[in-house]
């Protein structure tokens, strides 16, 4: 039995835009797609796919290069658009739309990219503390105390070390990344810590993961027509307002990027893994942003 099994949810395997996904789901109703974001796997959904299981059908896939999706290799095969490919197609394959979209971190990155390349296909979006690409741009350009925030993204663009110092200090990495940046450090646990430890053990998973960041500075997001226009369906931002990632100024005039269905919420007391340390709170957001918009 693996680990979604043991937690009560289903898990399956899919061949997608050529990328065989693992997928987790819970639940029978409307689809809610929940993207997870660096350094997590569907795991960092749990509560929200439990949560979910009652009245929708709740599906977190590992995205590629994760956990146990599978690993293409080169950082080519983690660009933006080969990423919203992949989800536009796992849409497809369950056979839904529009579905409720969901996004954290690199999953919200995704997220912003469906909603702007194709907001025919979803109902709304969550986005959960990850700017709009044209917010982030604006503010490694202009923001030096983002700039500071975001080395770690410029560190990731040196070939092989990141992957070796990694793989290194891979239990102190993620004690310090989950536990110590948390404002609530007591919802990660031990045996998650150890869980996203075996997680980023897998043969190609932490090259595959640094790939995403690789691929975003070398390649860059897709650009489109649709890139600074008002995206047309409900949006809603959640933030921890004590995010040391990504700072809280980034949210000022994202609104500018959406339509009059756009909200935000910040949340104090809380850092960057804001579904982890509030889950609670974020369903209840969710859900309410839901039936505000009359999207059951």
């Amino acid at each position: 039995m693996d680990l979604a099994e043991e937690l009560g949810f289903r898990s399956n395997y899919v061949t997608v835009n050529s990328v065989r996904l693992h997928v987790v789901e819970n639940g029978v109703g409307p689809m809610v797609l929940l993207l997870h974001g660096w350094p997590e796997f569907w795991y960092s959904w749990r509560h929200m796919i439990k949560g979910l299981g009652e009245n929708y059908r709740a599906v977190a896939p590992d995205m590629r290069g994760y956990n146990l999706s599978e690993k293409p290799s080169g950082y080519r095969s983690y660009a933006l658009d080969i990423l919203v490919k992949d989800m536009i197609a796992l849409i497809d394959y369950y056979g839904e739309g529009p579905v409720h979209l969901v996004g954290h971190d690199w999953g919200g990155i995704v997220a912003w990219q469906l909603a702007i390349q194709h907001p025919e296909r979803f109902r709304d979006v969550v986005i959960l503390n990850c700017p709009h690409p044209e917010a982030f741009r604006r503010a490694l350009k202009s923001d030096f105390r983002q700039r500071l925030r975001s080395w770690y993204m410029l560190f990731f663009q040196i070939p092989y070390i990141p992957d070796l110092v990694l793989a290194a200090l891979l239990p102190l990495v993620f004690r310090r990344a989950f536990q110590g940046w948390a404002r609530q450090p007591e919802a990660f646990s031990d045996e998650d810590i150890q869980r996203y430890v075996a997680a980023y053990r897998r043969p190609g998973a932490i090259t595959a993961s640094l790939n995403y960041y690789r691929a975003l500075f070398k390649i860059g997001p897709p650009r489109t027509d649709r890139f600074r226009m008002p995206i047309p369906i409900p949006i809603l931002v959640l933030w921890g307002m004590d995010d040391r990632a990504l700072g809280h100024a980034m949210t000022e005039g994202m609104n500018r990027y959406a339509g009059a269905g756009y909200k935000q919420v910040d949340i104090p007391n809380c850092s960057h893994w804001i579904q982890h340390e509030f889950p609670e709170r974020i369903l209840q957001e969710t859900k309410a942003f839901w039936a505000a918009n009359e999207k059951f």
